[in-house]
């Protein structure tokens, strides 16, 4: 059980971050409200515990404000087999700098096993900006896995993947 809470902060908060840097100029800043722990507590939602241990969900926030960052908007989180899994590609610019192309290849892991399901060639990125690219579907097949994984590896500079 613990491992599943672990799992689920360190997902969510990256979903939480990575969201809120998609809706800038409209959302500015994503918070965490309870950072640190100031005492020993056998559960909480802070990203780093009494008295001073990063736990998952601190990598994953760093992880999510890297300046720049191949992203994936995903519309819900519980799939099943035989559903069309949909989401779509973006990458997000913080940085100062504008960039000529990426290539994004998107990959789902499913039972331990990647998929290629796209390759994106992004075009110009302006600095400062986000870039959305395209929409993705693809049939979940029958798997025994109580998991998948989406993997974005940008071929350019694998900093940016995700």
């Amino acid at each position: 059980m613990a491992e599943q809470s672990k799992w689920l902060q360190r997902d969510g908060y990256k979903a939480i971050f990575e969201e809120a840097r998609k809706q800038k100029p409209f959302c500015s800043m994503a918070i965490n409200w309870c950072y640190n722990e100031p005492w020993k507590t056998a559960a909480n939602n802070s990203i780093i515990s009494y008295p001073n241990i990063p736990k998952a969900g601190y990598y994953a926030v760093t992880n999510s404000l890297r300046p720049i960052l191949a992203n994936a908007r995903i519309p819900k989180f519980l799939w099943y087999s035989g559903e069309q899994f949909t989401m779509e590609l973006w990458l997000l610019n913080d940085s100062t700098k504008g960039y000529p192309n990426f290539t994004i290849k998107a990959y789902i892991e499913i039972a331990e096993e990647d998929v290629l399901i796209t390759e994106w060639k992004t075009g110009f990125i302006t600095a400062n900006q986000n870039k959305k690219g395209p929409g993705i579907s693809y049939l979940l097949p029958d798997a025994n896995t109580d998991r998948i994984r989406i993997k974005l590896k940008c071929m350019e500079n694998d900093k940016y993947s995700s």
